[in-house]
């Protein structure tokens, strides 16, 4: 893999990001934060058309949260697509986001309490799944304009929230936050990310290295299981909820 030329402090298309975080969630203290980045070593130009076949497009599946989502809202450099849910309160409120911009980056995030509920659980079959999924879309908008991306997994406000253990589909042990953590950061090939058909929900080895590094933000040096069954097939896709 080359070496990563972004400067991950500094890069305008980050900072710029940190702007629709503040707009769309802003509630981050209280249900947690993750953000799955994808950036290209250089801006590049993303035609609109591309953005519009893939992102835009309706009839591509990617997650729950982009198919369920509202209305694309266009800002200067690209779109953002929100998925809502009721708080506590009563209130809908935006909980999911996922950008696309013209430059090269793009990026799923929300609160990890997806669904407001005061729920300090960090359910690691779901994250896999979105990790996944955020690079499936990665590979589907930059195929042809970019050969490989860096990616930059950030986990905020986590510290009073426990990765999930399963036993028999119910959650059988927590485990919860170390002390510290750092932002998780890989360089990807595109045509190692799986394209659309058999391998749509086959496991990735990239999905199952950065879960490993985050299992160590939550005290284990390895996957406690597997989240996926004996053919690799994803477990999340399938409606099962743990083993």
């Amino acid at each position: 893999m080359n070496k990563i030329r972004i400067d991950l402090d500094n890069d305008s298309r980050l900072i710029r990001h940190e702007e629709i975080v503040k707009a769309f969630l802003p509630k981050i203290e209280q249900y947690g934060y993750y953000a799955i980045h994808s950036l290209t070593h250089e801006k590049i130009n993303v035609p609109e058309t591309r953005i519009r076949d893939t992102f835009l497009d309706a009839k591509r599946i990617y997650s729950e949260s982009l198919t369920h989502s509202e209305a694309p809202i266009a800002h200067q450099d690209g779109f953002t697509r929100a998925y809502k849910t009721k708080e506590q309160s009563g209130e809908n409120i935006v909980s999911q986001i996922t950008t696309c911009y013209s430059d090269g980056h793009i990026v799923t995030d929300g609160y990890i309490d997806i669904f407001c509920e005061g729920d300090d659980g960090f359910n690691p079959n779901w994250f896999i799944y979105k990790i996944q999924r955020h690079l499936q879309l990665t590979r589907e908008v930059l195929e042809g304009l970019a050969s490989e991306v860096v990616c930059v997994v950030k986990l905020r406000n986590i510290d009073e929230f426990k990765w999930e253990i399963f036993r028999f589909n119910r959650v059988y042990e927590k485990k919860p936050y170390v002390a510290y953590h750092h932002d998780i950061v890989e360089t990807i090939e595109l045509y190692s990310i799986h394209e659309r058909g058999d391998k749509w929900n086959l496991t990735m080895d990239v999905t199952v290295d950065i879960m490993k590094k985050i299992a160590r933000i939550f005290g284990m040096e390895e996957l406690p299981q597997a989240y996926w069954d004996e053919a690799l097939q994803l477990d999340y896709p399938h409606g099962i909820p743990g083993r």
